[in-house]
């Protein structure tokens, strides 16, 4: 192994940004678009589609590819509940402008964080998501200072299976006990200290309060929470 400075692996979700809910996003391109459509009424018209998405028997996409079909997929679905299913123009659009990853809302203390942390460490996402999550990571304004992700969907193993961890550690090609973990839920945490990593659990809504390892509430605690490690 390099003697490389420490590395910090970010969990994406709920960590350093949120996404913003499909009923609005759709409620919104379509607006853009033309189509009078409310965050009530689109509710209606994603939910078959939600419901397939989330279906835990639902193959997921490792590829940006696959990615894509999944997408469309998801509007033809929607276009099908609102009657405009042979509205070719209308899916393209949608497709396009419907893409999560633009609609993701970084946390107010994520891109100061990054920025003094990224003068000493390495910065890395460790990520349950696919190849999108880089797109998320570019448009919520990250990427200049994290510049790996690493997405277990396209890697086959998620957390908190140790082999996640590994995976990524391996990649930065630098010793486990110099990484950190920074994940908002305790099991993906507990994975990274299984993993001989050392683990922050950050809890924005104060509702682990039995967590008895490094915690924070806010991402401006993490440097000195690392510091005194």
């Amino acid at each position: 192994m390099s003697a490389a400075p420490g590395a910090i692996l970010f969990d994406a979700l709920g960590t350093l940004f949120a996404i913003t809910a499909p009923h609005i996003i759709f409620s919104h391109a379509m607006t853009r678009l033309g189509y009078q459509v409310g965050e009530n009424d689109a509710a209606q018209l994603v939910a078959r589609a939600n419901a397939w998405w989330l279906d835990p028997s639902r193959p997921q996409a490792r590829s940006r590819a696959e990615e894509m079909v999944e997408r469309r997929e998801y509007v033809q679905a929607v276009l099908e509940d609102a009657g405009r299913e042979n509205d070719h123009h209308l899916a393209e659009q949608l497709v396009e402008d419907t893409y999560w990853p633009r609609w993701v809302r970084p946390y107010s203390d994520a891109l100061p964080a990054l920025r003094t942390l990224a003068g000493s460490f390495r910065l890395a996402v460790l990520t349950n998501g696919g190849p999108s999550m880089r797109d998320a990571v570019e448009h919520a304004g990250f990427a200049p200072f994290v510049p790996q992700v690493f997405a277990s969907l396209e890697m086959g193993v998620r957390k908190p299976d140790v082999d996640a961890y590994h995976t990524a550690v391996k990649q930065l090609d630098i010793e486990r006990q110099a990484v950190w973990m920074v994940d908002d839920t305790p099991e993906n945490v507990a994975g990274a200290e299984a993993a001989e990593l050392n683990g922050v659990l950050v809890d924005r809504r104060g509702q682990y309060g039995d967590w008895l390892g490094a915690c924070i509430i806010a991402l401006e605690e993490l440097p000195a929470v690392i510091g005194r490690a």
